[in-house]
């Protein structure tokens, strides 16, 4: 972006959204990294954010209406998800199911857009191809770990996808009943 095509004014107001966005992931991926910390799951936790970011980043899904709301159930959800990394030792056949009803969800809900970023025709096609190849590279590794029995590895990537096909399916609710 070429922040000389707008006046100084709209220049600052953008400068200050990215510095307050920074702030926002930095602050965000410390507390996934303190929670990871805290439920014994420090490694899986840097994998489980990695792949929830990459894959949440385009694909769009369920935001909240309030920047608090997000904070909380970001908290909540971030929580959730260690837990379960935490208490999933060997999932075996019922991860690769979860991995493929959630990777089938990403493939056909991706990009789920919202009241505050509308996406145009070029977006969404670029956003879902952006999407879909994080999914499928994903899902993958995903496999390939559980073929070479590291679930530990493999576990938080799935939860990340799972956690990614939910915010799609709810995003995608909030946004037809608000068409109505």
């Amino acid at each position: 972006m070429d922040l000389e095509q707008f006046s100084e004014e709209e220049a600052n107001q953008i400068i200050a959204y990215g510095i307050e966005r920074g702030k926002v992931i930095l602050i965000t991926t410390l507390i996934a990294l303190m929670l990871g910390y805290v439920f014994g799951v420090f490694f899986q936790g840097i994998i489980f954010w990695v792949c929830l970011s990459a894959l949440r980043r385009y694909a769009g899904g369920y935001h909240a209406d309030t920047q608090n709301r997000c904070y909380v159930i970001s908290f909540i959800m971030v929580v959730l998800s260690l837990v379960s990394i935490r208490h999933s030792a060997n999932i075996g056949l019922i991860g690769l199911l979860f991995q493929a009803m959630s990777l089938c969800t990403i493939l056909f809900l991706a990009p789920v857009e919202n009241r505050n970023r509308v996406l145009d025709k070029s977006e969404k096609k670029k956003y879902g191809v952006k999407t879909k190849g994080i999914a499928v590279f994903l899902s993958s590794i995903y496999v390939i770990l559980y073929i070479v029995d590291k679930q530990e590895i493999a576990i938080p990537m799935g939860v990340a996808s799972l956690v990614v096909a939910i915010l799609l399916i709810v995003g995608y609710i909030k946004g037809a009943k608000q068409e109505k």
